[in-house]
């Protein structure tokens, strides 16, 4: 009987020796524990890494040559700052490429002036002596039925080129629109237009 005693004694220290053990093992939840940090620190890294939207909203430059629509443009300027300057009709237009300025030749009554305008067309710089219109320079002006600018608007539209200059002629007994224009190439297109109803009589290189 005494050795059974011992022997039951000495599995029940083993069990609980056993079950010692088994508290001491770290706890799941506290080893996932660092884990919640880990996640932070990378949603931190996330946010510091987006682009900047100041940089993608940057408007680019626009600048660049002057295209030939864009002087033509300043014709027309030109044309209806002289005619408000003397309240008048304009009748002619000469663009000075020397200096990037306007003479605009505008008809007041039976007399003609000459006004001189900056490069943009806005601003008068200087305005000639009155002249008086003989009778068959009269009767040409009198002829035209359509404005200088409403010509050179169906000229811009009949070909490309930067004005030269644009008047009221007689050409081959034809009182006419002539619109000068120039070319990349050095080189003249002339348009040629009824002053009656704007219509294109003719384009031709003026070599």
């Amino acid at each position: 009987m005494r050795p059974s005693a011992a022997l039951s004694i000495s599995v029940l220290a083993l069990s609980a020796a056993l079950a010692g053990c088994g508290n001491d093992t770290a706890d799941p939840a506290a080893t996932d524990a660092p884990a919640p940090a880990e996640t932070s620190a990378a949603a931190e890294s996330t946010t510091v890494q987006t682009p900047s939207t100041e940089t993608a909203s940057a408007t680019p430059s626009t600048g660049g040559a002057e295209t030939s629509g864009e002087r033509n443009e300043r014709a027309v300027t030109a044309i209806a700052t002289a005619e408000a300057e003397l309240n008048g009709t304009a009748v002619a237009i000469d663009h000075d490429q020397r200096t990037d300025t306007w003479e605009v030749e505008v008809r007041v009554g039976d007399q003609t002036s000459e006004v001189q305008l900056d490069a943009a067309g806005t601003a008068v710089t200087g305005v000639t002596d009155e002249e008086n219109l003989d009778d068959d320079d009269a009767a040409e002006l009198d002829a035209a039925q359509i404005s200088l600018t409403e010509a050179l608007e169906i000229a811009f539209g009949e070909a490309d080129g930067e004005l030269d200059d644009a008047d009221i002629t007689d050409e081959d007994d034809r009182i006419v629109y002539q619109v000068s224009l120039d070319q990349a190439d050095n080189s003249e297109i002339e348009v040629l237009l009824q002053v009656t109803d704007g219509q294109v009589l003719e384009v031709r290189n003026d070599d």
